[in-house]
């Protein structure tokens, strides 16, 4: 499978906007076709400490054509998402 999947990195300060917004993006991508994971690295403090969160999609129907799941950071399964 020559295709990579599509990555994105949201810094968030504080709160859990960036952890919402994340999870808003997973679900948008698994309704639109897309296997999609996430992760996150948390900050010191929990109101004005830093988040890190990384998201990774792929078509779902690219890698059902390819007979196997994409390579991503972490292992995915065709039959469903990991978070």
């Amino acid at each position: 499978m020559a295709e990579r999947p599509l990555k994105l990195t949201i810094a968030a300060l504080g709160g859990q906007g960036g952890g919402v917004l994340a999870d808003w993006l997973i679900e948008i991508a698994e309704s639109e076709g897309y296997i999609a994971q996430s992760t996150s690295v948390p900050g010191v403090a929990q109101r004005t400490g830093a988040t890190i969160y990384y998201l990774e999609f792929f078509p779902r129907t690219l890698a059902e054509q390819a007979g196997r799941a994409p390579i991503a950071a972490r292992s995915l399964k065709l039959t469903a998402s990991a978070r």
